[in-house]
């Protein structure tokens, strides 16, 4: 509003000026918007987090409600299906690399599911070091085409993860996926909200 109330009471601005000031609005409300990733990334980073923690506590206490942990990610898909449906509401112009977002993870979202789905022919102490390659293979795609550098950071600590979870069992590997997800998923987003918070505010 401040930017059109400026445009509409400047007779005098030249063609160039306007159009520079316009680019300017478009390119903050596409950052604004691209901030809106943190959001999934947090989500369900969070999510996969509590899931091996709990599956590692699980196990090593032999408690029965294991197989109730699945349900996080049911709530994840709800939590992401409802700020979806709220993102499409709202007016904003879309980032370029939204596009890019939303292929890479919802192929790698397929892949997780077609991978745990055959979880007897892959091998129960194989899964998570291959979800987990999964996960550092979109990050590293995602934050080097966008050069978000804590998404390329957390991927290659993510594969490095991934040489430690392949020599040890699937009781541990929980531990590392855990601490995986955390360095590709939550702390970018964390880091990326933080980022985009602190600009609208500058911006006010």
């Amino acid at each position: 509003m401040q930017h059109n109330f400026i445009i509409m009471n400047q007779p005098n601005m030249s063609e160039k000026q306007s159009l520079d000031i316009i680019n300017d609005m478009l390119t903050n409300a596409k950052e604004e918007d691209a901030g809106g990733s943190a959001f999934y990334f947090v989500l369900w980073g969070i999510i996969v987090m509590a899931f091996s923690v709990l599956t590692y506590y699980a196990i090593i206490t032999k408690a029965a409600w294991q197989p109730w942990t699945y349900m996080l990610f049911l709530i994840g898909g709800i939590a992401s299906f409802i700020r979806s449906r709220s993102d499409d509401k709202k007016e904003i112009v879309k980032s370029r690399y939204d596009r890019l977002y939303m292929f890479v993870w919802s192929g790698v979202g397929i892949c997780l599911g077609l991978s745990w789905g055959f979880v007897a022919l892959i091998g129960i102490n194989n899964i998570l070091p291959v979800s987990l390659l999964f996960y550092g293979l979109a990050s590293f795609i995602t934050g080097g085409v966008s050069r978000y550098y804590p998404s390329l950071i957390g991927s290659i600590i993510c594969f490095v993860c991934v040489i430690f979870a392949f020599q040890t069992n699937f009781v541990h590997q929980n531990l590392i996926c855990a601490f995986a997800v955390l360095c590709v998923h939550v702390v970018p987003g964390l880091m990326m909200n933080r980022y985009y918070k602190g600009k609208k505010r500058y911006a006010e």
